[in-house]
């Protein structure tokens, strides 16, 4: 059985079954020919520390300059 926000992607001999993904719901698979991997369709999202960045043009001369701060939010699909 597969979940609402999760779809089953089937092998046959160990290639892809024409027709992509199935579900939600019941599906039938044959024994020994067939295989099926669960995919999660829910949006995961972590935090990531702030970063810090600095850089110089250069063609000019480097100047010191404060590094600037940078937040990151990673969002994984």
């Amino acid at each position: 059985v597969v979940q609402e926000y999760e779809r089953a992607v089937i092998f046959r001999l160990g290639r892809l079954l024409h027709g992509g993904s199935r579900g939600p719901g019941i599906f039938f698979i044959l024994p020994c020919i067939e295989s099926y991997s669960k995919v999660d369709l829910r949006t995961s999202v972590f935090d990531v520390p702030p970063q810090e960045a600095s850089s110089t043009h250069r063609l000019e001369k480097p100047k010191p300059k404060p590094p600037l701060p940078l937040p990151f939010l990673l969002f994984h699909f």
